[in-house]
C-alpha cells in the first residue's frame, strides 16, 4: 500500500534530544556574540531546513559514510552537522555540530 506524502508528514514526528537542544543554543550564543541578527536569522533556517525531514526523511548521509560506528544519519546544512535517527514514526535530531569539531567522540 503506498501513501502520499501528507500521509507520510501526519506520521513522522520530529523530535529533539536534550545535548541537540543544548547544541542548538551554544551556536546560537556563539553568532550572537558578535552578530545578534544573525544569529536569529542562521537558527531559523537551520530549524526550517531540519524541518524538511519530516516530508524528506532519508535526504541525509549514513554515518556509516563518514566512518561513524552508530546508526543514524547525516544532514548537511552551511557548516553544520545534523545527526538525526529515523526509527518507526520518529526522526530525533541526535546533535547538531560544527563540521570542523571532532565529532566523532561527541556522538
Amino acid at each position: 500500500m503506498k501513501f502520499g506524502m501528507s500521509f507520510l508528514k501526519n506520521m513522522l514526528k520530529l523530535l529533539y534530544s536534550k545535548k541537540s537542544k543544548s547544541d542548538l543554543i551554544y551556536l546560537f550564543e556563539n553568532i550572537k556574540e558578535d552578530k545578534p541578527n544573525a544569529a536569529k536569522e542562521y537558527t531559523k533556517k537551520l530549524k526550517e531546513y531540519i524541518e524538511l525531514l519530516i516530508t524528506n526523511p532519508n535526504m541525509g548521509t549514513d554515518c556509516k559514510n563518514k566512518s561513524l560506528k552508530i546508526k543514524c544519519k547525516i544532514l548537511i546544512f552551511r557548516s553544520h552537522l545534523i545527526f538525526y535517527r529515523l526509527r518507526d514514526t520518529k526522526i530525533t535530531i541526535i546533535r547538531v555540530k560544527n563540521s570542523k569539531e571532532n565529532y566523532n567522540t561527541k556522538l
